[in-house]
C-alpha cells in the first residue's frame, strides 16, 4: 500500500505518519493539482500497489487522483472528511475492502489512541513510535482548547460496554505535549470519554 497526502497542507495528512510508523507504509507527497516528477517516477515503479489518498479535494485534487489512477490502471481510494479532526476519526476506524489496509478501530473491544493538537505537528511526528510499540495507537486530532465532537463521539462509540466497569477490555491514551499544548480541561474531557467507570 501507498498513502498519498498533500505536501502543501499537512493538516489532513498528518495522521498518516502514525500508520506509516505502525505498518511501514510509504507516504508520498503531492501538490493540490499536480504530481511532482520524482513522485511520478516512484509511482511508475510501483504500479502494483494500492494507493490511498488521505484528504479531500481541497488538498489533493481530482486531477491528482485521475493522474495516479491512469498510471496504475486501477482505482485510487480516497479517505476524506469535512475537517482534519473528523478525518483522523475516519482513518482510525477505516478498514479497506480490497486488502488489509487500515487501523480498523471500529468495534467495542477496548482501544488505545494518541491525542495530538493539530497545530503542534512537532509533538505528533516525534511521538510516532507510540503507533508501533506498547498500545499501537492511531492518532486522533484535537484542538488545544476543546475536544472536537467528532472525536469524542467516536471514542464513546468504541468504548466497551461492560457489566463490571473495573474489568477489561480497557481504553488507553497518550496525550502528546504539555498543558501549554493541550489544556487541562481538554485532558479531562479525554479522560471522561475514555473512562469506563459506571458504563453499562
Amino acid at each position: 500500500d501507498i498513502i498519498v497526502i498533500s505536501g502543501q497542507d499537512y493538516r489532513e495528512g498528518i495522521p498518516a505518519s502514525f500508520y506509516a510508523a505502525h505498518k511501514g507504509t510509504p507516504i508520498i507527497l503531492v501538490e493540490q493539482d499536480a504530481v511532482p516528477e520524482p513522485v511520478m517516477n516512484f509511482i511508475s515503479s510501483n504500479k502494483d500497489k494500492n494507493y490511498y489518498i488521505l484528504g479531500n479535494e481541497k488538498t489533493v485534487g481530482s486531477k491528482v487522483e485521475e493522474k495516479i489512477r491512469g498510471m496504475i490502471g486501477k482505482d485510487v481510494i480516497r479517505i476524506s472528511a469535512n475537517s482534519p479532526y473528523t478525518l483522523s476519526v475516519k482513518f482510525a476506524e477505516y478498514a479497506s475492502e480490497v486488502d488489509t489496509f487500515g487501523w480498523k478501530h471500529n468495534t467495542n473491544d477496548g482501544w488505545a489512541f494518541s491525542f495530538g493538537e493539530l497545530r503542534r505537528w512537532y509533538n505528533i511526528v516525534s511521538a510516532c513510535l507510540l503507533a508501533h510499540v506498547g498500545k499501537h495507537t492511531p492518532l486522533l486530532l484535537t484542538d488545544k482548547n476543546y475536544l472536537p465532537d467528532a472525536v469524542s463521539e467516536y471514542v464513546l462509540r468504541v468504548n466497551p460496554q461492560k457489566d463490571i466497569p473495573s474489568m477489561p477490555p480497557y481504553m488507553h491514551s497518550y496525550i502528546l505535549g504539555s498543558l501549554n499544548d493541550i489544556t487541562h480541561d481538554v485532558q479531562v474531557e479525554i479522560e471522561k470519554v475514555l473512562g469506563v467507570a459506571g458504563k453499562k
